[in-house]
């Protein structure tokens, strides 16, 4: 098995290695998640010229990382790493469920977003043309709206069955 949290760990370095040769960037943080990391640059004073430099530098690392780019984020993935579409379904296989609900805005929930399940209520956060959600909502204020509305629904059909 490719020991993709290795990759990551290295990465790691790699980066902090470069970063601390470069002027103006300050306000990066990268977040490891194990088997991708995160970096953050919302606190950089100059967004554009961490952006530019991240595109530039991040394609050469070693193990050809998959990019995907974000708000003021760059999320690199090691080349066949799980991502969060094989998660979910690892999840719903385990549960033993027919169905899931998924809501994400970021580009990596895309991998979700993504799967031919129609067993999945898939939602985006905010409107995204290119994006393979089926539904979306406009912001995080309308996702608790949306999780009564569908206990609401799902209570009434609930007991609509039970008196049958």
């Amino acid at each position: 098995m490719v020991a993709y949290p290795k990759i990551c760990q290295d990465w790691i370095y790699i980066i902090m290695q470069f970063l601390t040769k470069q002027e103006g960037t300050y306000g990066i943080a990268i977040e490891d998640k194990t088997y991708s990391l995160a970096i953050h640059y919302r606190k950089s004073r100059n967004k554009k010229k961490v952006k530019n430099l991240l595109e530039t530098f991040l394609p050469q690392l070693p193990h050809s990382p998959r990019i995907l780019n974000g708000k003021c984020v760059v999320n690199i993935i090691p080349t066949g790493a799980p991502h969060k579409g094989m998660a979910l379904l690892e999840i719903i296989n385990e549960s033993k469920k027919a169905n899931a609900f998924y809501i994400g805005d970021d580009s990596s929930d895309e991998d979700v977003f993504n799967l031919d399940n129609q067993n999945i209520f898939k939602v985006r956060i905010g409107f995204k043309r290119d994006s393979n959600a089926k539904y979306y909502i406009k912001n995080q204020a309308e996702i608790i709206p949306l999780l009564r509305f569908l206990l609401s629904s799902f209570k009434k059909n609930n007991q609509k069955i039970q008196n049958n």
